[in-house]
């Protein structure tokens, strides 16, 4: 069982975006790094980057193995793609979608949540996200969990929790939805993520 750390690296009117996600595969390889890399940004992010504006940009994944004794060694893929909600509408860049993940495990170590760049005020009433944003996301979380969720994923890797005392518990992400209003992005320190 292998348990790869995924940092995904992008900026929004010029500050820098991470996010940091955790993945597992029965039978880790070096060469599935570089396949989760690959595969991340082609199906992954491609699922997400349709519902935000196009002044997000991400530039690149950097994949850790994180289970071993004898860890392998990071890989990066960079690239260039942008937000294709082809939305006008800026909001500022600390303000974004929160995705909430939760697992088959009970309490605050069985859910999560993802602050995703990008929103716009074009899909808000009254502070909230209109039926359309939701059923978007619905649509593209669905997708996510069909190719990354479950017992059998179709790209291989299970998308899900790790907890912070114990980077060897993984837990599968088995449901996400949409919080119904804006979340903020909290600054953090140079470095974290790296």
């Amino acid at each position: 069982m292998a348990i790869y750390r995924l940092t995904l690296f992008g900026d929004l009117y010029g500050a820098t975006v991470l996010n940091v996600f955790f993945f597992r595969k029965a039978d880790g390889s070096a060469s599935d790094m570089s396949l989760l890399c690959t595969r991340f940004r082609d199906n992954f992010l491609n699922d997400w980057r349709g519902l935000v504006i196009n002044n997000c940009h991400w530039s690149k994944v950097k994949v850790d193995h994180l289970d071993s004794f004898t860890p392998f060694p990071s890989v990066e893929l960079t690239f260039s793609l942008a937000g294709g909600g082809g939305f006008t509408n800026e909001m500022t860049p600390i303000k974004c979608f929160v995705i909430r993940t939760f697992t088959d495990f009970g309490g605050r170590r069985g859910r999560g949540r993802k602050y995703w760049p990008g929103a716009t005020d074009n899909g808000l009433a009254a502070g909230l996200f209109q039926a359309i944003v939701i059923n978007n996301w619905t649509t593209a979380l669905g997708n996510t969990l069909t190719k990354w969720g479950g017992a059998t994923p179709t790209q291989a890797f299970n998308w899900g929790l790790v907890s912070r005392d114990d980077l060897f518990t993984f837990r599968a992400i088995t449901h996400a939805n949409l919080r119904p209003s804006l979340g903020v992005q909290r600054r953090r320190n140079i470095g974290v993520g790296d």
